[in-house]
């Protein structure tokens, strides 16, 4: 089967597929409900940008879900790591999302979060205005869904990474 990535609320999968390049998998799931921003045509022209711009073929295969992130018609234990790359604040429905991930994710598999965060005082996120997680409500999240976790980093003045696994 190989290892399998599946990112959820990924837009046009953008970040996602410049990432396969630096760090392949066999197989990337990209799931948006908006059929707008993920499609094929966006997608493949995606693919096309980093294939010249890292002169080598694309390394993984790609299958699209346009819908919202419950009830993914994947199997039980069928993905290695699970990506959620500044989108967990905008999810409405987030228990229901981590209930999803918890049961599509292998044991030991990996959440791999970058969201912006909350440091001192409570902040929203400049495109959608919704509010951002401060490091421990994130981590109360994960775990009331059954996720440990791992490590944090800040990756820039605004956002960290974030990983959880599952046990």
């Amino acid at each position: 089967m190989g290892f399998s990535t599946l990112s959820i609320a990924c837009g046009s999968g953008w970040w996602e597929i410049k990432s396969l390049f630096e760090h392949p998998v066999d197989k990337l799931y990209l799931l948006d409900k908006n059929p707008e921003v993920l499609n094929w045509p966006d997608v493949q022209e995606a693919i096309a940008y980093f294939v010249k711009a890292y002169q080598k073929p694309f390394p993984a295969k790609i299958e699209l879900f346009i819908q919202e992130a419950k009830n993914i018609s994947l199997p039980n234990h069928s993905v290695q790591e699970i990506w959620l790359f500044n989108s967990l604040h905008e999810i409405q429905e987030k228990e229901i999302c981590l209930k999803e991930c918890y049961r599509l994710l292998e044991p030991g598999g990996i959440i791999f979060i970058e969201e912006e965060l909350s440091l001192t005082e409570r902040r929203h996120h400049e495109g959608c205005y919704l509010p951002l997680f401060f490091l421990d409500e994130l981590t109360q999240l994960m775990k009331a869904s059954g996720f440990q976790f791992l490590s944090s980093e800040q990756k820039d003045d605004k956002a960290f990474y974030v990983r959880y696994s599952k046990p």
